[in-house]
């Protein structure tokens, strides 16, 4: 009984919290092969220079279906003991909303030991992100098209309190540690959200 109790007030304190939740990054199942969406301070930090892309289609047999796609670039810089990353991605979701994000990031690294090393980084991004009204159906388009009108255009006061497009500057931070194959780290994204 205890147990449940226990259970159910984490369930409450975290649905019912003051908390404002805004939405989530894009997730990838295979998150490994994308580094610099995890952290800004893994650029450089192999030591060598890649180029990544990622593409992400969920429900593809669907009209309205998720689609995420990246591409990343990072290079290392030994003499300044620092990396450099580039992101650009593309996050499209219902066929209606979508977000672009370009970023550039830097990462300072120090070796604590032949086996062991420390980096932090930081990213700047520019993020637009847009919503296609022209496809959405409110709820007088409906009343109208009810009583034997046609479809038309929305009349809903609610729309022009929203901008169709909005752009804006996102910070990120992260911390690496790594002791020969084992990686300890903390980001934190959206800083200025």
């Amino acid at each position: 009984m205890r147990k449940i109790v226990v259970i159910f007030s984490c369930l409450c304190t975290l649905t019912l919290s003051p908390w404002v939740v805004r939405g989530q990054d894009p997730a990838l199942s295979q998150f490994y092969a994308a580094p610099l969406l995890i952290s800004p301070a893994f650029a450089g930090v192999s030591q060598t220079s890649k180029i990544n892309f990622n593409h992400r289609n969920q429900w593809p047999n669907l009209n309205a279906n998720y689609q995420f796609s990246s591409i990343t670039a990072d290079i290392s810089v030994a003499n300044i003991n620092s990396g450099f990353g580039f992101i650009a991605s593309t996050d499209k979701q219902f066929s209606n909303l979508k977000t672009t994000t370009l970023g550039l990031q830097y990462a300072y690294h120090v070796t604590l030991t032949p086996e062991s090393s420390v980096s932090f980084g930081v990213e700047g991004a520019y993020v637009n992100r847009g919503i296609d009204y022209s496809s959405l159906v409110f709820g007088d388009q409906v009343s109208s098209l009810v009583s034997g009108g046609s479809l038309g255009t929305s009349t809903d006061p609610i729309l022009s309190q929203f901008k169709p497009n909005a752009n804006y500057v996102d910070l990120s931070t992260g911390a690496l540690f790594n002791l020969k194959n084992t990686w300890l780290g903390v980001s934190a994204h959206h800083l200025n959200a």
